[in-house]
């Protein structure tokens, strides 16, 4: 197999080349999948484990200009900056970006070869960047109203005519709780209590009740007068089943590996397996293990947002994704360009109007696999959505925040949540993050994690670049450390599976020292001798740590409690051996140690 320029083969061990970096990861009973990477670190080719290979190429500037799958050749252009332009899919198809000089978008297209729009988008904004309008291609237009803290208060759909398609009212308490919903003429009230946990739903006398668990998720809900649908988790807080009193509802199950990663669905369209690429899936097999769907990813104009190029179903026929400004998935086009599946959405995602078909299950956002026997409800990488309620059904366990079901601020059309962790903002134009309380620019070390990272040449590295951890530049297009400069393979003579194989085998020990921490954690590397380390941390989400050199002893065993809190948020086990972990927060940490999760 050809490894590509600059690759190093595997050694027998790890599956990584000599700088450290994956060339080859096994899935037993599924197979492997093979990278390989170029003389800047960059990556170059994913083999999947059913033989589809996907090449990628990139401008001296480090930007992607090609992808080449089964499917075709994807093509993409930059502007002198580097912000994208234009993408062109396999099939013709071809997506415009144009920005304003506050680097925002202005106006996002989807056409045909001939010029013929799919879907377009045309924004105007008030001073705080909030969208006002979204002038549609039918001449149909969206107006948006925002309350005093920057929340989407009512949302309005015209047709051309100027005659009223849907319109929508939410109201919020002060830490952001839906109160109230007024559309088409009904009123929904939503009651909630002091842990924000919503545990009644009105409209027009149907009373919806909730329960919850002690770690804040929703394990229940009962209609008045009908079924109770019930919701249950894993020490992890991952959902693993669904069940209803509804004798004609079919039992939803849930498996993950020991990353958190969804790997097997069972529902009323059977069982689907699931193979990840870092934070993307890239292929859907069948109980059997034979091939039911292919993903192909490439660029993403920001973080975390439509990726996806297409999907290849069982019979070799391929689809094509085309997105919004905020990686919804409006329509999927086949080989010919004609439009196979459509969507229309509120502004917290629910499906208000949709058309045709195609082998998908991603919606809005389009990290979000929709459940077919619950269509409000998206699986993201880490917690369960509800699009109807537009808030999670779990609580963020990462992030401390007022309030941790809240999707996106309240404000949708703005932010993106791919990862379920913490909404992100970003400048279209320069990729650069914008934090979503103050509207400011973040410098480029505290970018919070986003599923589907992508290299970005233009991100600086931070003063005092690490020694001995691989290249400066990131791993590729797919999936990287959140910082640019450094891969996550660098960090860690083994991959974050073995890492973890490794935490666990650990616990079998009477007690947990700083020092077994550290030698689990880097690799038995000593802090002498790395200037700054990092730290891939798996299971429920990506974290990176930088700790300095010099540390106190008390210090060290700060950062190494706060890397276990990360490592095992509702693992009970080590929770016992760790129980003062459950204390941590940030303002522990030391002022040399800086945390980014």
């Amino acid at each position: 197999m050809q490894l590509g320029n600059g690759a190093a083969k595997p050694n027998s061990a790890g599956g990584t080349d000599a700088l450290n970096r994956p060339v080859q990861r096994t899935i037993q009973g599924v197979g492997t999948l093979y990278f390989a990477y170029d003389l800047a670190g960059r990556r170059t080719m994913l083999q999947d484990p059913k033989g589809g290979v996907v090449y990628y190429s990139y401008d001296q500037r480090g930007l992607v200009t090609r992808v080449d799958s089964a499917a075709g050749s994807t093509y993409y252009t930059h502007d002198a900056r580097g912000a994208l332009l234009s993408r062109r899919l396999p099939n013709g198809t071809c997506t415009y970006h144009t920005y304003d000089d506050a680097g925002r978008i202005s106006k996002l297209e989807n056409r045909k070869s001939d010029g013929t729009a799919l879907s377009t988008f045309a924004f105007t904004r008030d001073a705080n960047g909030n969208i006002l309008t979204s002038l549609r291609e039918d001449g149909s237009c969206w107006y948006y109203e925002y309350d005093g803290l920057q929340r989407l208060h009512k949302a309005e759909w015209k047709n051309a005519g100027g005659s009223t398609l849907y319109a929508f009212t939410y109201n919020y308490d002060k830490v952001g709780n839906r109160t109230s919903l007024l559309a088409d003429g009904q009123v929904t009230c939503y009651s909630c209590n002091a842990a924000n946990e919503l545990v009644e739903e009105d409209c027009d006398g149907q009373t919806v009740y909730y329960g919850y668990d002690g770690r804040g998720n929703c394990i229940r809900r009962t209609v008045a007068g009908g079924h109770t649908t019930y919701f249950a988790y894993n020490s992890r807080n991952l959902l693993t089943a669904i069940t209803s009193t509804d004798p004609a509802f079919t039992p939803n199950t849930f498996e993950y590996n020991a990353l958190g990663q969804r790997i097997k669905k069972v529902d009323s369209t059977g069982t689907t397996r699931y193979v990840w690429d870092g934070l993307n899936i890239v292929l859907e097999l069948d109980e059997a293990g034979d091939l039911k769907r292919r993903y192909t990813h490439g660029h993403a104009a920001i973080e975390g947002v439509a990726s996806l190029l297409d999907v290849e179903d069982a019979g070799g026929s391929h689809y094509f994704y085309h997105f919004d400004q905020v990686g919804g998935v409006r329509q999927l086009t086949d080989a010919y360009q004609n439009t196979a599946q459509a969507f229309e959405y509120e502004p917290f995602g629910r499906i208000l109007a949709e058309t045709g078909s195609a082998p998908n299950d991603f919606t809005f956002p389009a990290t979000y696999l929709q459940l077919p026997d619950l269509p409000t409800l998206r699986l993201s990488p880490t917690r369960v959505y509800d699009a109807r309620l537009g808030r999670y059904t779990g609580r963020d366990l990462l992030h401390p925040a007022t309030n941790r079901y809240t999707y996106a601020f309240q404000n949708s059309l703005l932010r993106v949540d791919p990862d379920a962790f913490e909404p992100q903002q970003f400048d279209w134009r320069t990729g650069q993050p914008i934090d979503p309380r103050t509207g400011k620019p973040r410098p480029w070390p505290g970018l919070s994690p986003a599923p589907n990272p992508h290299y970005d040449p233009r991100r600086p590295a931070p003063a005092g670049k690490p020694q001995g951890l691989g290249p400066a530049a990131s791993s590729g297009p797919l999936y990287s450390c959140n910082c640019g400069w450094i891969d996550w393979g660098h960090a860690l003579p083994t991959g974050p599976a073995d890492l973890w194989e490794q935490i666990l085998g650990e616990t079998g020990k009477a007690s947990l020292r700083t020092d077994d921490v550290f030698k689990v954690a880097y690799g038995q590397q000593s802090l002498k001798r790395i200037p700054i380390l990092g730290l891939w941390v798996g299971v429920q989400h990506y974290g990176l740590f930088w700790v300095s050199k010099g540390l106190s002893e008390k210090q060290k065993k700060t950062v190494a409690l706060a890397i276990f809190r990360l490592i095992s948020e509702g693992h009970e086990a080590l929770q016992q051996k760790l129980g003062s972990s459950s204390g941590f927060s940030e303002e522990d940490l030391p002022s040399n140690a800086i945390a980014f999760y």
